[in-house]
């Protein structure tokens, strides 16, 4: 069972079969491959920007699913997807990721964290049609331009982008097998 959040702040709850760890643990040694079950909690927030010369102004995030991934074989990055809605009465946003991180070379990472207390660096992506932007942990990007207003976001719940995970075959090959899960608050505010 994966508990998330959705953008009114209410939790839900998507059923459905995951691997326990104990039995990762086992088939890793048997096989001699590092088999890793991750799962990445996305929750929503939304900032609104109002000053003396503008008109108040509003963005909505609205978030459809967590990123789950297959347990990863030994081979290659590992890569999911999930679809979101952004929508800014200005056309216009920054978003920004805030979650636990972690650095490798100089890079920064947002982390997972392992059964066994370890950390497992990943990349996020923020893609839409025309636009593809690393997010960095707790840095504001943007301002992204959108066609879809708040009001399109809370009333037909369309997909205007994509936020994809990205775990590097290094980073992956060098972790104890097990589960890793996080969490993101994203934070949307109107430009």
């Amino acid at each position: 069972m994966i508990r998330f959040m959705n953008h009114s702040g209410k939790n839900r709850i998507r059923q459905g079969s995951h691997h326990q760890p104990q039995r990762l643990s086992r088939l890793g040694s048997i096989c001699g491959c590092a088999l890793t079950v991750i799962s990445i909690t996305l929750i929503s927030s939304q900032l609104n920007a109002q000053n003396e010369t503008t008109p108040k102004r509003s963005a909505m995030l609205d978030v459809y699913e967590d990123i789950n991934l297959p347990p990863w074989t030994g081979n290659g990055d590992q890569a999911g997807d999930a679809d979101i809605c952004i929508g800014s009465s200005s056309l216009a946003f920054t978003i920004k990721g805030v979650g636990a991180r972690t650095s490798d070379n100089g890079d920064k990472f947002f982390s997972l964290k392992g059964d066994k207390g370890n950390k497992l660096p990943f990349q996020l992506y923020f893609v839409s049609q025309n636009t593809v932007i690393e997010l960095e942990p707790s840095i504001p990007k943007g301002p992204i331009r959108t066609d879809a207003t708040a009001q399109d976001c809370a009333d037909h719940h369309i997909v205007t982008a994509t936020l994809r995970a990205v775990l590097q075959e290094h980073h992956l090959a060098a972790s104890p097998a097990g589960s890793y899960s996080g969490k993101v608050n994203l934070i949307v505010q109107a430009e």
